[in-house]
């Protein structure tokens, strides 16, 4: 058999892809959206070297074999450190936020991003020409013609599949800060020129927010408001000459004001009902938009009892509404308003599950038919008509970490990833949005880019009822929610995302000895519930693409599936005996609670007017719900059947238990969110203790009612991102 020429090697040899990269190690090769990389060979070749055994460790020792041979002695401790921060330098990469390449300590690297791999084009054979000329005949010319407009279009359709495999993810200019002040910066929106933006900021103290101006290339803001009151999501007018904001007068009500975008006195033009402090966690904001004549605003207001959030029409004249939407039954709300450059559509998010999970629609104005842009039911964290009026931009965490998309709105609706800006593994982007703003002349992309810390697990002492100084008990660099403290009190499961990506976690009670108890390929895994007895932990994952429940033993072992619905099922709970098992799913319409055996058998719906996270009392007695995973007033009925009542108006999120002495809950309280706790059959609530802002999932109470857990993260400020050439 006649050997292996270099062009059979090379086309055998395989071309490996991951993100935007491709790594051909026969020819030498780093590529991004196909532009060659320079790279010197040591990086490539450790590079190669990790993609080829992907998933694995990768010793130093292992590395240093594959660079030089054994009789060769040099530094080989700093050139490894050196060619590593080079290749890292290549990708994007960094160690402490790893996207390709893991170290682990004194045992080496591995490469954790997903890889598949292509086989290059296969060489054509060059061969010998004919010995003698070969004439050929054609019985007429169009053959010709039409073979050659055959090879035409072929090269055209390659050339469209080309340019649509390489939009797939577009490279932004690299941002730049806009602004650098401390503090919380947050809702830009562009002057009609692009030349400056108005903004919120909480001030070089941190007491208030008021609204501020900049021009881009300029040093300092104008500050445009000085009211005690705090002032947000500023609108520039389609003319340029004036600014929209909502001036907050209560938890539930803000003023729709309206001032010159030159320094002057504001006006009120209406109140709306519109629930202030879930401006922060919601994607309901931007909760402002002009209409192109500059008649009218859209903004929010509740639209039932529920306080959900549907659109209304202002007149910015007469203060006079009209109601554009009225989500429909168990929908969190509508919001994040933007309307097209041409004024003939305004696009909204409609919350479907969760504070932040929903999809982008489109209403044409002034009357028109709803349409639903994006299907994915992730995190809107607000968006911004493109500057022909054709996209969307929005960050999303539809791709499994937060970051930058466009999708055309008419047409084929194929989303974009928009990389090099907006990108983050950061949880703390899951609420505080980023609020994206495209200019309409200037070609630029502004963005709010917070900086966090957190979230971690934090205990309070509950003692006698006495306000205790929360203290961190558990946390990483990662994210640390959903704590659930075992029946004896003595262990502590979490969700957490120490390993890269979300799954559970179990610690000693003092926060000592973590041991993860899940190793998923894909999706997330939270909200973990004990068993009774202490020997299972039920929690729910999206590892399949679905949301399901599944079971895992306390002290290890292979994860079991129990439900396997095309619906979502989350958030499952026990019974006190341990026989059954509850759960969120929407397989009927809408989120009601439901039940289960705790084998996954005899699923059976449990509430009929709308439920969501439940817990059973102590007793077996009576079960305690939600009716949506946002806003939500806590309920009860007899496990055994009845009629439903209200316990308390209101809880935020997820956070609830019932203990063995009292129902333990936090609630919105102003810009704050308290702990509080009710005595069974008392309507009064007692406050234990103000907490602050931005928690997360996740109240537990130890079984002597003793110390409580709970989930939160500190924002030390943000700031304004700015992309210049943005089309």
């Amino acid at each position: 058999m006649a050997p292996e020429t270099a062009s059979e090697r090379q086309a055998a040899a395989p071309v490996y892809r991951f993100g935007a990269f491709e790594l051909n190690p026969q020819v030498g090769e780093l590529r991004k959206h196909g532009l060659r990389l320079k790279l010197q060979d040591q990086p490539l070749r450790i590079l190669t070297c990790l993609v080829e055994h992907a998933g694995e460790v990768v010793s130093r020792e292992e590395i240093r074999a594959k660079l030089w041979p054994p009789d060769i002695h040099v530094d080989y401790e700093n050139a490894i450190n050196s060619a590593m921060r080079k290749l890292r330098d290549a990708l994007g990469d960094t160690a402490d936020n790893p996207r390709f390449i893991e170290t682990l300590a004194r045992r080496g690297y591995r490469f954790v991003a997903p890889v598949s791999t292509k086989q290059p084009p296969a060489a054509v054979p060059v061969q010998s020409p004919p010995a003698r000329p070969v004439k050929v005949y054609l019985p007429h010319g169009r053959l010709v013609l039409a073979a050659l407009f055959a090879l035409a279009a072929a090269a055209a359709a390659l050339s469209l599949w080309r340019r649509e495999k390489d939009a797939r993810a577009v490279e932004l200019t690299p941002a730049v800060p806009l602004t650098s002040s401390r503090g919380i910066v947050c809702c830009p929106s562009f002057s009609p020129d692009g030349s400056r933006v108005a903004f919120s900021w909480n001030g070089p103290a941190q007491d208030n927010f008021d609204i501020y101006v900049k021009l881009i290339g300029s040093s300092e803001p104008l500050r445009f408001t000085q009211h005690p009151a705090t002032d947000k999501f500023p609108a520039w007018s389609p003319d340029g000459r004036s600014i929209a904001f909502l001036r907050e007068i209560d938890e539930r009500h803000a003023a729709v004001m309206v001032m010159p975008s030159l320094p002057g006195p504001d006006r009120a033009v209406t109140t709306t009902e519109i629930g202030w402090p879930d401006l922060d966690y919601r994607d309901q904001g931007p909760a402002l938009a002009w209409s192109a004549d500059g008649r009218y605003l859209f903004t929010l207001e509740t639209a039932d009892a529920s306080g959900t959030c549907g659109i209304v029409r202002v007149s910015v004249e007469t203060g006079e509404k009209r109601r554009i939407t009225t989500p429909p039954p168990g929908i969190a709300g509508d919001g994040s308003l933007s309307v097209s450059p041409d004024g003939r559509t305004l696009a909204f998010t409609r919350t479907v599950t969760g504070l932040v999970n929903g999809d982008i629609y489109t209403i044409p104005l002034p009357d028109g038919k709803i349409q639903r842009i994006t299907f994915d039911e992730r995190r809107i964290l607000g968006h911004a008509w493109s500057e022909d009026g054709r996209d969307l931009v929005f960050p999303s965490n539809r791709g499994g970490r937060v970051e930058l998309w466009r999708i055309g709105v008419f047409g084929a609706r194929k989303a974009v990833r928009l990389t090099g800006a907006g990108e983050s593994d950061d949880s703390l982007r899951t609420i505080l949005q980023l609020y994206p703003a495209v200019s309409r002349q200037g070609h630029r992309l502004v963005y709010t880019q917070p900086s966090v810390v957190g979230p971690d697990i934090r205990s309070i002492d509950l003692a006698g009822g006495n306000r205790g100084a929360p203290a961190r008990l558990i946390s990483s660099t990662r994210g640390e929610r959903s704590p659930q403290y075992s029946p004896d009190g003595t262990r502590i499961a979490i969700h957490s995302n120490r390993s890269g990506r979300g799954e559970i976690w179990v610690y000693d009670a003092d926060g000592s000895n973590p041991v993860r108890l899940t190793s998923f390929e894909g999706g997330f895994a939270g909200s973990p519930r004990w068993s009774p007895d202490g020997r299972s932990i039920a929690f729910d994952s999206s590892s399949l693409g679905n949301w399901d429940v599944y079971t895992v033993g306390s002290q290890g072992g292979s994860p079991v599936r129990l439900t396997t619905s095309p619906s979502m099922d989350e958030v499952p709970s026990w019974s006190a005996d341990g026989n059954w098992i509850y759960f969120a799913s929407n397989r009927s319409g809408r989120f009601e609670v439901w039940k289960m055996r705790a084998n996954g058998s005899s699923q059976t719906q449990v509430t009929s007017e709308g439920g969501f996270m439940a817990l059973e009392s102590e007793d077996g007695r009576d079960l305690y719900y939600t009716k949506t995973d946002g806003a939500s007033a806590l309920w009860s009925m007899p496990v055994e059947g009845g009629a439903e009542r209200k316990v308390v108006d209101s809880v935020y999120g997820r956070n609830f238990t019932p203990a063995k002495h009292r129902i333990w809950f936090m609630q919105a309280a102003g810009s704050e969110v308290a702990l509080r706790f009710v005595e069974p059959g008392s309507a009064r609530p007692t406050t234990v203790s103000m907490l602050g802002r931005f928690l997360f999932h996740g109240l537990t109470v130890s079984p002597d009612e003793r110390r409580a857990l709970y989930s939160q993260a500190d924002v030390v400020g943000s700031e304004l991102m700015l992309v210049e050439n943005f089309r």
